[in-house]
């Protein structure tokens, strides 16, 4: 079965091909089916470039203040800390690769985090968490910034992601949203400590 989530307010279906955890950290890959009239609003990343693939339909994609649209075998590079944002504009489904490098865990949960939220009717009709605790969360988590007053907003409750109170509801979110994850992490930290034991 293909691991996949889905959000019903940016109209996309993201499959992860390749995990962070997969790749030794070398990357991350996900299979973006985009509906027409889907996509997100302006953000930027910290932490690892994104490069865009398109595999079928077309796809808009704006770079800083240059917008492209993207047909299939197209692709285009957003460099770190450079504001961007996906749509689809056509009244066809596209299909894209989205490649992360380096790979990134805790994105990987923030996008199933956020599109759970979405399901939840937790989040704004851009996609954006109505609550800004959870939004500051996602925030640090992935190392993703919205642009504007959300992302300033965002960025000053991130100074308080050390307190108990966001720390407990971050353990919340990751429990709802990602228990075969967590599952996952538990078994690897589990068998290593269990190696460790045998090998002493």
């Amino acid at each position: 079965m293909r691991d996949s989530v889905y959000s019903p307010v940016q109209k996309d279906r993201a499959t992860f091909l390749t995990t962070s955890r997969g790749s030794g950290g070398e990357l991350t890959l996900i299979e973006i089916e985009l509906a027409p009239g889907g996509g997100n609003t302006l953000h930027y990343h910290t932490a690892f470039t994104e490069h865009f693939l398109v595999q079928s339909g077309r796809l808009g994609v704006q770079i800083g203040h240059e917008t492209r649209m993207l047909g299939a075998g197209e692709s285009a590079l957003v460099p770190l800390r450079e504001r961007h944002r996906f749509f689809n504009s056509t009244a066809d489904v596209s299909v894209f690769h989205v490649e992360l490098r380096p790979g990134s865990a805790a994105f990987e949960s923030a996008i199933r985090i956020a599109y759970g939220l979405a399901t939840d009717g937790r989040t704004t009709q851009t996609g954006i968490p109505r609550s800004i605790l959870d939004l500051a969360i996602l925030t640090a988590m992935a190392e993703t910034f919205p642009t504007g007053p959300v992302g300033l907003a965002a960025a000053i409750i991130e100074g308080l992601a050390s307190t108990r109170f966001v720390r407990r509801r971050r353990t919340e979110l990751i429990e709802r949203y990602c228990p075969a994850v967590e599952s996952a992490e538990a078994a690897d930290s589990h068998g290593q400590r269990g190696a460790g034991l045998r090998a002493g």
